[in-house]
């Protein structure tokens, strides 16, 4: 029960992690709602691998990993009105993210556990800037740029 308890007070930051990240884009109005999406990206990562985020065999992810997994998953997420301009929203904050724990890795302690969905996270947002770099390389070529 304790565990549940412990694993939905981090889901719960990794949501407030995400909708912070979605703040710092700057963006006065975005093509989503942040609040919504942080919700549902974490409870379907939350939903993929219960036992882990709750941390039944061991101590649950940091709630900056789950973010950063759970924003990465939000690259790949289909939805009615989710559109381009969203993923690359979603991969901004998650740049953001990122960034943000690789320079606070000491303070924040990460586990074994963290690392390895940080990477995956990384993994996730290098695939899909090189996928739009090469698609905004084929527009502005036209151009002659």
């Amino acid at each position: 029960m304790f565990g549940r308890l412990r694993g939905m007070f981090k889901a719960s930051e990794a949501t407030g992690i995400m909708k912070q990240a979605f703040k710092s884009l700057g963006m006065p109005v975005l093509p989503f709602d942040p609040d919504a999406l942080s919700l549902k990206l974490v409870a379907s990562s939350y939903q993929a691998k219960p036992d882990m985020f709750d941390g039944k065999h061991g101590k649950p992810p940091h709630p900056r990993a789950t973010a950063a997994v759970s924003l990465a998953a939000g690259l790949t997420y289909e939805d009615y009105g989710y559109s381009d301009t969203a993923r690359q929203c979603v991969c901004l904050a998650l740049g953001n993210v990122l960034l943000e724990a690789s320079a606070n890795m000491a303070r924040y302690g990460f586990s074994v556990l963290d690392i390895r969905l940080l990477r995956l996270a990384e993994a996730a947002y290098l695939e899909h800037a090189e996928k739009n770099e090469a698609r905004t390389s084929a527009i502005v070529g036209g151009f002659g740029l």
